[in-house]
Order: C-alpha cells, then sequence, then structure tokens
C-alpha cells in the first residue's frame, strides 16, 4: 500500500508540476498566432525561456522537452535560432554542464 501511494503521490506532484510549467510557458508563449504556421522564437523570448529554465534548474534538454510538448499540445510551432540561444545564454546561464555541453554545443549551433 505504501508503494503505491508513494508512486501516486509521486506521479501527482509530476503532473502538477507539468500544470505549472506550463502556465508559465504559457506567458512566454502567448504573443505567437496558432494559425501563423512556423515562426522563430524572439530573442526576447528565447532569454525568457531561459531564465524560465534557470528558475526550475532544468537543463536545455529539460527546457526543450517541456517546451515541445507544450508548444505541441497549444498546436504552435516555433524555431529557436542559434544565434539568438548563443546570445542570451553566453555568459549568464549554465545549459547542464559539461555533460550537456558536450551533446548541445552552442558553439555549433
Amino acid at each position: 500500500m505504501k508503494k503505491k501511494l508513494a508512486f501516486g503521490l509521486l506521479l501527482g506532484l509530476w503532473a502538477l508540476n507539468g500544470i505549472l510549467w506550463g502556465q508559465t510557458l504559457g506567458g512566454i508563449f502567448a504573443p505567437y498566432d496558432r494559425t501563423a504556421g512556423s515562426q522563430d522564437l524572439s530573442r526576447h523570448s528565447v532569454g525568457q525561456l531561459l531564465a524560465w529554465a534557470a528558475a526550475k534548474g532544468a537543463n536545455v534538454f529539460d527546457l526543450l522537452d517541456e517546451a515541445g510538448l507544450y508548444l505541441k499540445g497549444q498546436g504552435l510551432r516555433l524555431t529557436v535560432r542559434g544565434d539568438d540561444l548563443r546570445a542570451e545564454a553566453e555568459g549568464k546561464y549554465d545549459l547542464g554542464g559539461p555533460r550537456v555541453d558536450a551533446l548541445f554545443t552552442l558553439a555549433t549551433l
């Protein structure tokens, strides 16, 4: 019984975390039009996403995963440009340490 309760509580907290993250992402992505097809994410929005991820303690893969799930559910398709990500991240954010840097190198985006 304890294992089921613990799992249920963990699952509930995970779902709540996704809802809270989704509400914050909603504010960041609000300016984008669902009917416009694929759109470029503005540099300002990239900065907002990085600040949001830093506040949550998320690495860049968590950020892309959560943002992608949110956008898919909203019917939005956005492109993040490498130069915007580099400009907003360099010197301000650690995207996840050496292991993440090895897989997701900003220099080559």
